[in-house]
This record gives C-alpha cells, structure tokens and sequence, in this order.
C-alpha cells in the first residue's frame, strides 16, 4: 500500500512539472518570433544624424567676394571703402551680410570688391580706364588671393555684352576657377539695371550652370514700386523713396539700407537654401554692430533733396518684413529654377 502511495506521489509531481513546462513553452516561442522593442532614444542611445548638410555648413568658415559698384555698396550690404585698392584693407568686411551671417552663428569672411562707377569689365581690366582715383592703376593686380568659395557678381552699364551672358561672365569667372575649381557664383542684379532695362538682366536665363545663382533683387523692388506684384500683408503703401535714396538732384537712384539688407538676404538665402521667412532683420538698427545702422540716422542723411520716405516704418511692422521676406523667396525660385 505505501509502495502504490508512493508510485502516485511520483506521478503526480511528474505531471505537475509537465504541466508547467508546456505552459512557458508558448511564451518563449512568442519572445522569439516577436519584434525586438527599441528603447527610446536617449542622449546616449539616439543614433547620430544622417540628414543632408546643413544650411549652416553652406557658409560657415567660408570666404565670399562681392565684386561691384556703389548699388552693392552704397545701402551697407559691404561697407563702402571708396576707392581703397590694396586687398587687405578690403578683407573682413563688416557690412549686412557679414551681420545677418554672425546672427545665425555662422563666420564668413566677407571681402569687398566694390569700385564706384565701375561695370565688370572696367572692374578686371589690366588698367582701370576710368577718371576716378583708380583710374590707370589694375584691380585685378591687387586682388592677390583669388581662393573663394563663393564670387558675388554685379554689373550694371555693360557696354561690351553683345547677346551671350555665358560668354561674357566666362573670363571673370576662370580668374576665381583657377584658384578653386569649385567656387561657385552668384549673379547680382541691381534695381537701376532693370530700370533702365540693360540688355544683360534679359539674358539671365542662358546662366544654367548649377554653380551659378541669380539673386535679381533689383527686378523684386523694381517690381514692387511699378505696382507689378504686391507685398504679402504688406501696412504701408510702397514707392521709390521706400528703397532709393534723395540726396540731390543727382543722386537720387541709389538703394536704402531696407534694399542693402534685402539683397543681404537674397544672397544668404540662395546660397544656404533656408527660406527667407522668419530671417533676423533688427540688427539693420543697432548701431552698436556698426555706427552706420542707425535707421533715423541714415533717413536723416540720405533724403536731404526729397525728404519723404517709409523705409523705417517697413521696418518696424512685423507684417511687411514678413511680406518682403516672403517675397525674397519667390524671386529666389523664379530666376534658380526653384532652388
């Protein structure tokens, strides 16, 4: 009788731990067919990005020329350093690129090309054939480094261009690609050029080159003025003086700082590829930066002829800066394809 007790005792405990086993079977057959859980990233755990390069890096640590005349100059986009020839005094330019650059964080050296009076041939010729205090001397010879990452080009009177803008850029252009194959260019467009309607802004179309950016500010104020498009929620009513200057009864065709700070725009936001929305424009009115960003100041001296002018109102509503900026954008894309 104790021996058949025993036998049962034995039985039972066998199935018990059958039991048990065929119950965690399942279990871990699940564990192992299942997806494995990914844990939250975590400063340790998040992978590292993989996303394009940043619009950061487009700039930063990066050299720019801006090669022009006095409607690159004249509104602070570079400062004006007159006729000034040698290229270290024209290096570090402070002006409002350099500035809406520093307010993102990013460090460009800018340097500053620009001759009053000049078109581009004058500008590269091996002597200086104007009557100003360059006049005989050579630019290109006191432009010793040529190593840009990035060349800003602007014209304006250019008697020489006969029909092909490709071939009329190509020689300025090799004197930068000798240095660095892989410089790229951006093609301003001042407002007196479209104006006066210079065979070259027509022509803006045959630049398909990829390494080469159009940034046609001058065809956007010229546009807003000739009430051909509007600013976006723009406040204020738009007129030449809200963006050219009144000096005197000869000067009264140069840019204001509003369009020396949207062609800075224009420029930035073409090369990096961020939207011109929501960019910072307050620096234009803090002249602890740099005594000439002084909104009353420069309305005091640059409309002495014809004293009416809004630029500062512009720049006080949130609303027509956002307007203007929107527009930026829209002119980026009309002339780069999209870009």
């Amino acid at each position: 009788m104790k021996k058949l007790i025993s036998l049962l005792l034995v039985l039972c405990l066998c199935f018990s731990l059958l039991a048990a086993c065929g119950a965690e079977t399942p279990a871990a057959t699940t564990a192992a067919t299942s997806p494995a859980t990914t844990a939250a990233p975590t400063e340790t755990t998040a992978a590292a990005p993989t996303t394009p390069q940043s619009s950061m890096d487009a700039l930063d640590g990066k050299r720019i020329l801006f090669v022009g005349n006095s409607y690159t100059q004249n509104a602070h986009t570079v400062m004006d350093k007159g006729y000034v020839l040698t290229q270290d005094e024209r290096d570090d330019d402070r002006g409002l690129f350099y500035h809406l650059c520093k307010q993102k964080g990013i460090e460009v050296s800018v340097t500053n090309w620009c001759f009053g009076g000049h078109n581009l041939v004058e500008t590269f010729a091996e002597v200086c054939p104007k009557s100003t205090p360059c006049g005989g001397t050579s630019h290109p010879a006191h432009l010793v480094d040529r190593e840009f990452d990035y060349v800003c080009l602007q014209g304006y009177m250019e008697p020489e261009f006969e029909g092909d803008l490709n071939a009329y850029l190509q020689p300025i252009m090799d004197l930068f690609r000798e240095a660095n194959p892989n410089v790229k260019f951006v093609i301003l467009v001042p407002h007196r050029a479209v104006e006066r309607n210079c065979l070259w802004t027509t022509a803006l179309n045959e630049l398909t080159d990829p390494n080469i950016l159009v940034c046609n500010w001058g065809a956007m104020l010229h546009d807003i003025v000739s009430k051909k498009v509007s600013v976006p929620g723009a406040q204020q009513s738009y007129y030449r003086p809200t963006f050219v200057i009144s000096v005197n009864a000869d000067d009264g065709h140069h840019q204001n700082i509003l369009a020396g700070y949207l062609t800075a725009l224009m420029v930035y936001c073409a090369i990096t590829g961020e939207s011109a929305e929501g960019q910072p424009y307050e620096f234009c009115n803090n002249p602890r930066l740099n005594l000439s960003f002084d909104l009353e100041a420069h309305q005091t001296a640059s409309y002495t002829f014809e004293p009416y002018t809004n630029f500062v109102e512009v720049f006080r509503s949130k609303a027509d800066m956002l307007g203007l900026q929107q527009l930026t954008d829209q002119y980026i894309a009309q002339f780069n394809g999209g870009n």
